[in-house]
């Protein structure tokens, strides 16, 4: 071979998976496929044929792993792939894909990995999911579909009040949707070009180490993508990266893949999904004790024992709160009861995610436009997904111009957002739903790298109105910790407050009806519970849920004294749902909510006492302007008076000159001389 005299080659490290670049050469290590015969192919950047072919022979392999070191090869612009029973694959080691090649990296993540991170706790996260491309393909950014045009909507996500992001497989995979055969679980065979790919990036195939290239503006993926979770950071957000390991993948490699996104891009937690999850690997691993560990069921019993966490950084998505309260929504009967207990679920040793649209399924905006799903554009006959929804079209199907159901649909988008907003545990949005996005009724878009798939930024009748909602719904949630307790309510005084930290009312208060048919409920939380400190005690807060086609009356509470109830939030009105200064009720000790509508009361001392010094004012005030009346009155009265007295001195006077010179002028004809 003539590159003998250029490279040297030793057997490597086989404890260092993939290509390592060292001072003097680099490190190749790859698990190699039972029985069959493997070849490394080394390519300078973008050539056509390899410098080197390098066969793992015996000498060069311990056990199942080949690891070869080439001394004098330069890490920059290398390429490299592996050829095994004839096959090129790719190594899933990667740090960066480019085409149908591995590149060797010379830095890693190369992110702002700090100890001083924020961390987040669950009560306080607002989750929102995003697809890279889908998310940002038509929004008013610069560089559409990548890392960078995510990056120009932080401050869009920072407006909104979110602090943490999710982001749907940000790392290369398998685009092709045939199925793939597989000589080991990450080596795919040859297979025709198909129309049709992954969209969403659930793949058999994962290269899990390197970041998207076609997310990339540039050329340069692994930069892009750290410089996006950096800038992320740097606004206070938290990164959450979704990763799918489906069955058969090896503990290790799902271990090495947290690791490395953690150390080297500053990851701050992983929604791991999928059948070969290695959930003990994971959760009892050390590094990852201060890291978000999220996973679509928890069994804290077996994880954590009797023993409490030091840190809760495991949690689970709730998708039973979607279900129920998709159907409360709806108005199904026999919810109720089922709704409560969702809506305060806040375990202890984790963390519950909540929801009411998700990646699968209709997004919010279908899910108030269509009874039934509409799946033809995935080329499967419309057989495709999920068959049963819990959703209801609000008397129309699709887009309409009736003036009613849209408005009908704009209030349960509005319900559905206080339904999760209000609830215990980490809210979750999914992109575009505060936005009124739709698929047209699509209910599994995993193809549809299309407008299907893609949020829809342009304006539309529920956009400016629905978005401005969730934002002082985030922000109201935010301003009142007793909707976001770090643990569950116990439906009890446990502090000898006169009130239980959570109560249940209806039209009766302190009494609720679970029955099959009942549809409303009300909530009062109890805001002492907050803390032991007065000063950092939160407001009473009244929740009144009538998910029924008519309108309820809700017994409230009688508050302590010197307290009254305000409205704060009332989907029903049209002009003006929030009263950030409080409205105050007529009637204190019941409320009519309209049919399908979320009310929500404050019970505020200080406004009260605020009210009661004003009304103090303003009857000084009144009694002060009476008394001006009264003295202008005398005044008046007085000043009249002297008048009219002086008017008759004027006119006794007149009386008596006018006498004398009468009497005079007769005296002067009679030549009488007095």
């Amino acid at each position: 071979m003539k590159q003998k005299e250029k490279y040297q080659i030793k057997k490597g490290n086989p404890e260092w998976m993939g290509a390592v670049v060292l001072a003097n050469g680099v490190n190749f290590t790859v698990e190699l496929p039972g029985g069959k015969e493997t070849e490394l192919l080394i390519y300078e950047k973008n050539g056509e044929n390899p410098v080197l072919v390098i066969s793992m022979i015996p000498e060069l392999c311990t056990g199942d792993v080949g690891s070869v070191f080439v001394e004098g090869l330069s890490g920059k612009g290398c390429e490299y792939v592996y050829r095994t029973g004839g096959v090129t694959v790719k190594d899933p080691y990667a740090l960066m894909i480019s085409g149908e090649r591995c590149v060797v990296v010379e830095e890693y993540g190369q992110a702002v990995v700090t100890n001083d991170q924020p961390w987040i706790p669950f009560e306080n996260l607002v989750l929102y999911k995003l697809h890279i491309k889908g998310f940002t393909k038509q929004a008013k950014v610069r560089k559409k579909g990548t890392f960078q045009g995510v990056k120009e909507q932080i401050p869009y996500l920072k407006e909104l009040g979110i602090n943490g992001v999710e982001f749907m497989p940000i790392y290369e995979w398998n685009d092709s949707l045939r199925p793939v055969n597989m000589s080991v679980s990450y080596y795919p065979c040859p297979e025709p070009e198909t129309v049709r790919k992954n969209y969403w990036g659930y793949a058999p195939v994962n290269y899990y180490f390197a970041p998207k290239s076609v997310y990339a503006s540039t050329g340069k993926p692994v930069k892009e993508c750290a410089d996006m979770i950096n800038a992320f950071h740097e606004a206070g957000i938290e990164c959450i990266m979704e990763i799918y390991f489906p069955g058969g993948t090896v503990p290790t490699l799902a271990v090495d893949v947290l690791r490395y996104w953690k150390m080297n891009y500053g990851i701050d937690g992983f929604h791991l999904i999928g059948d070969g999850v290695p959930v003990e690997a994971i959760v009892r691993h050390p590094l990852f004790t201060r890291t978000k560990l999220f996973f679509d069921r928890v069994d804290e019993a077996w994880i954590y024992g009797n023993k409490e966490p030091v840190y809760r950084n495991i949690a689970e998505y709730n998708n039973d709160f979607m279900d129920c309260s998709r159907r409360l929504l709806k108005g199904d009967d026999s919810q109720i009861s089922n709704f409560v207990y969702q809506s305060r679920k806040n375990p202890q040793k984790h963390g519950a995610v909540n929801y009411m649209a998700n990646v699968n399924g209709f997004t919010m905006m279908d899910m108030v436009s269509y009874d039934r799903k509409h799946n033809e554009e995935n080329g499967e006959e419309n057989r495709d997904g999920m068959p049963a929804n819990d959703v209801w079209n609000c008397g129309a199907e699709g887009p309409t111009r009736k003036a009613s159901v849209r408005a009908l649909r704009k209030k349960q988008l509005k319900n559905a957002f206080l339904y999760v907003l209000l609830a215990q545990g980490t809210p979750l949005i999914y992109q575009g739903d505060e936005w009124g996005n739709s698929q047209m009724g699509n209910n599994n878009a995993y193809a549809s790298d299309n407008e299907i798939g893609w949020v829809n930024w342009k304006k539309n009748p529920y956009g400016e109105e629905l978005l401005a909602f969730v934002k002082e719904a985030i922000a109201f949630r935010k301003a009142h910790p007793i909707l976001h307790m770090n643990k569950e309510m116990r439906l009890t005084d446990y502090r000898a407050y006169g009130y239980p930290d959570l109560s249940y009312h209806d039209e009766r208060a302190w009494y609720t009806q679970f029955e099959s048919s009942n549809r409303f409920v009300g909530a009062m939380y109890c805001g002492k519970f907050v803390s032991m400190k007065e000063e950092e005690q939160d407001d009473f807060i009244y929740v009144a849920y009538n998910a029924y086609w008519e309108k309820q009356t809700f017994s409230l509470p009688k508050l302590p004294t010197g307290m009254k109830w305000q409205m704060a939030i009332y989907t029903d009105d049209q002009d003006k749902e929030f009263y950030p200064t409080g409205k105050p009720l007529l009637e204190q000790r019941k409320v009519e909510v309209a049919e399908r509508s979320v009310m929500v009361l404050l019970g505020k001392k200080a406004e009260a006492e605020e009210n009661q010094k004003t009304k103090v004012k303003l009857k000084a005030k009144a009694r002060q302007n009476i008394e001006s009346k009264r003295d202008a009155e005398a005044e008046q009265v007085a000043e009249t008076k002297q008048d009219a007295e002086a008017e008759q001195i004027a006119e006794t006077k007149q009386d008596a000159e006018t006498e004398q010179i009468s009497e005079a002028k007769q005296n002067a004809e009679t030549g009488h001389n007095p």
